[in-house]
C-alpha cells in the first residue's frame, strides 16, 4: 500500500543476563533508553528476568542510505558492562511508522489494522494499543456495515480518521521535536520529571498526544522565560495548521 521507504528498521538482541557480570544490580528493575545517538530514533536495555534486551529502533528507511549497524554496535560500545562480542543473533525488523494524515488503511471490503496498517507510534515505535484499538474499530465497522449497507472499508476509515490519526498526527509532530531537539527535552525533563508521568498516560491511552504537548509547551517556555524560538514554535505548532 505504501513504499518500504516511508519508515524505519530496528535491530535487536537478547543477551543472557549471566554473562554480563558487570550489569548494575540497581539497575535491574529500571530500562535504559539513549536518545540522541540514533537518527531520528533512540536505543534500549530492557531488564528481564534472565535476559537483556538490547536494541535500537530509527527512521533509517527514510532515505534509503543509513545503515542502523554501525550505530548499533555505537550503542553497544558506549554500555560500560557490555562488550560488542558478547552480542550475537541480531533480529531486525520494518517500523511501519504513521507518516501521512491522507494514508489509506481500507479499500471495499479490504481493511488492515495494526502495524499493517502503519498505526505505529512515530516517536515511540509501539503499536499494540493502536493494534488493538483498530482491530475493534474494524469489527465494528463490519457489524455496522450489515446494518447499513455501506462498505466496511469506507466506514473502518472514516472511523480511524476520526478516531486515531489526530493522535498519531501530534505524535508525528512530536517525534519531530524530540529529535531536533533533544537536549532541550532532556533539560526540560530534568527540571520537570513529572513530564515522565504525563507521557505514561498517553502510553495508556488516558491523555492523548495534543493534551500532553500543552503541558510540554507551558514547560519548555518556562525555560526560556516564554520567549520560544520561531524553529520551537514551528516544532510544536498544531498540525493541522500546516
Amino acid at each position: 500500500m505504501d513504499p518500504p521507504s516511508r519508515g524505519g528498521f530496528a535491530v535487536q538482541a537478547e543477551v543472557p543476563l549471566e554473562s554480563v557480570p558487570h550489569f548494575p544490580a540497581e539497575d535491574r528493575d529500571a530500562i535504559h533508553l539513549d536518545f540522541g545517538g540514533i537518527p531520528r530514533g533512540y536505543g534500549w536495555v530492557f531488564p528481564k528476568k534472565e535476559w537483556l534486551s538490547i536494541g535500537i529502533g530509527g527512521m533509517f528507511g527514510e532515505n534509503g542510505k543509513l545503515n542502523p549497524l554501525p550505530y548499533y554496535d555505537r550503542f553497544v560500545e558506549g554500555l560500560p558492562y557490555l562488550s560488542r562480542e558478547r552480542v550475537n543473533r541480531l533480529t531486525g525488523h520494518f517500523l511501519p511508522s504513521f507518516y501521512d494524515w491522507n494514508q489509506k488503511v481500507a479499500q471495499g471490503r479490504r481493511m488492515v489494522v495494526g502495524d499493517a496498517a502503519r498505526l505505529m507510534d512515530p516517536l515511540t515505535g509501539e503499536g499494540i494499543y493502536y493494534a488493538l484499538r483498530s482491530g475493534l474499530l474494524a469489527a465494528e465497522a463490519i457489524v455496522r456495515s450489515e446494518a447499513t449497507e455501506v462498505l466496511p472499508g469506507s466506514l473502518y476509515q472514516k472511523a480511524v480518521e476520526v478516531q486515531l490519526f489526530p493522535n498519531l498526527r501530534w505524535a508525528l509532530r512530536f517525534s519531530r521535536f524530540v529529535f531536533q531537539f533533544t537536549k532541550l527535552c532532556y533539560y526540560t525533563l530534568q527540571r520537570h520529571p513529572e513530564i515522565g508521568d504525563l507521557y505514561l498516560r498517553v502510553l495508556d491511552g488516558s491523555e492523548s498526544y495534543e493534551e500532553f504537548v500543552a503541558h510540554v509547551k507551558q514547560r519548555v517556555k518556562g525555560l526560556f522565560k516564554r520567549h520560544l524560538s520561531e524553529r520551537i514554535k514551528r516544532a510544536l505548532a498544531d498540525p493541522g495548521s500546516e
